[in-house]
């Protein structure tokens, strides 16, 4: 019995000091609402964990500290409290906040267009990406199968030919840079009237422009 009350008085004592330690805000809480926490746990709480420690020979006390109006609103309870609410105002905040955001980066939609044209290598497959009419944001240029020699030529002249048009060459500039650039594969096998696959992409680009204006004329 004796332990039992020198445990219960050293609980009282870490007690006193944890309200003592407990941040503003506990202690706040506490101030406005921990008499009426306080009355409530003595009068429903206390007796049933009053019952219950007794069979083990311990005290409520004992097991959670001293009962006070201070302390009867625990720490952790506020702080999961404070974070619920925070949680909704953050939710709130984003709700009202996501259609201004949407509103100014909408989803954007491409067109996406493709050609194709005999080269002396093979068939040539043009895709042009566009964000409007004579307004191409990518070049996909491919002949030949993935991971071949040819494939890999292609795709660097994709690559710089999308970069020079993003850096504002005009694609008519891109056509006359390209054409005439022929291989002797073509006179072997013939392609029509596309000597290599450069020109192919450079035919390519010239069908796409005259398809948005037939009056369109390219020469070297």
């Amino acid at each position: 019995m004796f332990f039992l009350l020198q445990h219960a008085e050293k609980a009282g004592q870490v007690a006193e000091e944890h309200v003592e330690q407990a941040p503003i805000v506990v202690r706040l809480v506490n101030e406005y609402f921990g008499q009426a926490a306080y009355a409530f746990e003595m009068k429903y709480t206390y007796p049933k964990w009053q019952w219950l420690l007794a069979k083990f020979g311990s005290t409520p006390e004992a097991a959670f500290g001293a009962y006070t109006p201070e302390n009867a609103i625990p720490w952790y309870t506020v702080m999961f409290i404070i974070a619920c609410i925070l949680s909704v105002i953050v939710i709130w905040i984003l709700r009202i906040i996501n259609p201004m955001i949407k509103e100014l980066k909408p989803n954007r939609l491409y067109n996406n267009l493709t050609l194709r044209e005999r080269t002396p290598n093979g068939t040539a497959f043009i895709i042009i990406t566009e964000d409007g009419p004579g307004e191409i944001i990518r070049i996909d240029f491919q002949i030949g199968k993935t991971g071949s020699e040819v494939r890999a030529y292609n795709y660097a002249i994709s690559e710089l030919a999308t970069a020079l048009l993003a850096r504002g060459m005009s694609i008519e500039e891109l056509i006359r840079m390209l054409l005439d650039i022929t291989s002797d594969r073509a006179g072997r096998f013939g392609a029509g009237e596309n000597r290599s696959g450069v020109e192919a992409l450079a035919n390519a680009l010239r069908k796409y422009l005259q398809s948005i204006d037939p009056k369109i004329r390219i020469s070297l």
